[in-house]
């Protein structure tokens, strides 16, 4: 079945960028240090906002469109050109903008700790980010997974050798690894829009592009919430605590980044086949339930086997001063963790065109995680930003599942659903008296690997991880 070998190709794609992100770190926090790491995360930080604020999420609007016209072709290609050209104009015009202005946003938002010509390179890192994820989008609707792979993996690697050269050869700190990050994504998104250009053409179709727009403006207001929330516990980090705090909080997102290459595996068979079957169906599902705990299970063991030896991971490929990081990485874990029951919720909404409904979704999210962040980090710094963002990430989760139900109803027991919750939650509980008691190595060990086998068979037992189900069955 198609989906079950793209489903295994994404999830290889998953590993090896995971293994190359791991292998690299023992290099480069011995080359760099928490300060640098900080300027880095702000870098990342800036272009991701600026990068994601513009485009209006249009690339949602191109992969949903391209199953409701997919048998229309040049039609689509009117949407995607006038999509495309539509971004690059925005973008230009902003950057325009950026010029004049980076020397108030490095003083005004960044405390003078990235330059201002880091500023504009950062938001051409962003250019390039969003076009990656914007023709990778393309990829997954077309289900071309080998190709998928090809530029996920490319990327990094090219990273990786751009930034090596520079660290060794040119001497430079944190600009190799900004170099690295802006070179290779500035060649892999030439190298696509190569690949996309039958599917492009210069022209603008204003009445084309007018359900893009209609599809896109709700998520205005999200997006603008979404990426206050994205950005406001990292700069109250660098203003009321210091750049060590910032950088062991974003190494506990990177030691985290797995789960979710793991989770955006599943998405990407599981978004394009639910979308397909509830266009062949006209939304109904007999059983959309068991395939769905399968894949969230299948998630959850994943997540809780990284959290449990994360501590050695830490410790083994980092300099002891990120070390701290080891308390962040379990917490970060579970916030991924609760985003994938959001797929579900997601693909409702979109499939019934409501997008409106992730404006109050995205408000919740805003209050909740803002509010604890200004109560939790001037206190307890990186350990307050990760417990306000995976609390934060509970209550959106409630939120989602209403407005995912509202959209387009599916038969779910709520209360098997937060048994799921709960029962995580134990062992997230466990692993951190782990965390905060010395003892002995090899009992330890044996704890945690009680722990995961505990957990593993309590998901089969409840039938939750039901091995007779098929996670890429078709609904009838």
């Amino acid at each position: 079945m198609l989906q079950v070998k793209n489903s295994s190709i994404y999830f290889t794609t998953s590993i090896i960028t995971a293994f190359l992100s791991f292998i690299t770190l023992p290099i480069y926090t011995k080359f760099l240090n928490p300060t640098d790491y900080g300027i880095i995360t702000l870098f990342l930080l800036f272009a991701n906002v600026s990068s994601g604020f513009l485009s209006i999420g249009l690339h949602k609007a191109t992969f949903r469109y391209y199953f409701k016209y997919k048998s229309d072709l040049n039609y689509f290609k009117k949407i995607n050109s006038s999509n495309i050209i539509y971004l690059l104009m925005i973008y230009l015009l902003s950057a325009i903008v950026i010029y004049f202005t980076s020397n108030l946003i490095s003083e005004k938002m960044f405390n003078k700790i990235i330059s201002p010509e880091l500023i504009q390179l950062s938001f051409f890192s962003g250019f390039f980010q969003y076009f990656f994820i914007y023709f990778s989008n393309l990829l997954n609707a077309e289900e071309k997974a080998i190709k998928f792979a090809f530029f996920s993996l490319l990327k990094p690697f090219l990273d990786i050798i751009i930034t090596m050269y520079l660290i060794f050869y040119s001497s430079l700190s944190y600009l190799a690894k900004i170099y690295g990050h802006f070179f290779s994504q500035m060649i892999t998104v030439l190298i696509l829009l190569i690949l996309y250009s039958k599917l492009i053409e210069i022209k603008f179709y204003p009445k084309v592009f007018k359900s893009s727009l209609k599809f896109s403006l709700p998520q205005i207001p999200q997006n603008i919430l979404g990426f206050a929330h994205q950005s406001f516990d990292k700069l109250l980090l660098t203003n009321y605590s210091t750049l060590s705090s910032l950088t062991h909080y974003s190494f506990g997102a990177n030691f985290a980044m797995p789960i979710k290459m793991i989770m955006d595996a599943f998405s990407r068979s599981w978004n394009p086949s639910f979308l397909l079957n509830a266009e062949k169906n006209n939304g109904n599902f007999d059983d959309i339930e068991s395939p769905f705990y399968y894949m969230i299970s299948l998630i959850f063991f994943f997540g809780l086997a990284l959290s449990f030896f994360s501590e050695e991971l830490v410790i083994l490929l980092t300099e002891e001063s990120f070390h701290f990081s080891k308390y962040i990485v379990p917490g970060y874990i579970f916030y991924y963790l609760l985003g994938s029951i959001a797929y579900l919720s997601l693909s409702q909404i979109m499939y019934a065109e409501k997008m409106s409904y992730t404006i109050p979704i995205a408000v919740v999210n805003v209050l909740s995680n803002v509010s604890l962040n200004i109560l939790l980090i001037p206190i307890y710094g990186s350990i307050g930003a990760v417990i306000s963002l995976f609390t934060s990430a509970l209550v959106v989760g409630v939120t989602q599942f209403y407005f995912g139900q509202k959209s387009m109803y599916l038969r779910i027991n709520k209360i098997k659903l937060v048994t799921f919750l709960i029962i995580y939650c134990v062992f997230l509980i466990v692993l951190y008296a782990l965390l905060l008691n010395e003892i002995s190595f090899i009992f330890k060990i044996i704890l945690k690997l009680t722990s995961i086998f505990i957990y593993l068979y309590l998901l089969i037992a409840l039938k939750y991880l039901d091995p007779k189900i098929n996670f890429f069955q078709r609904a009838k």
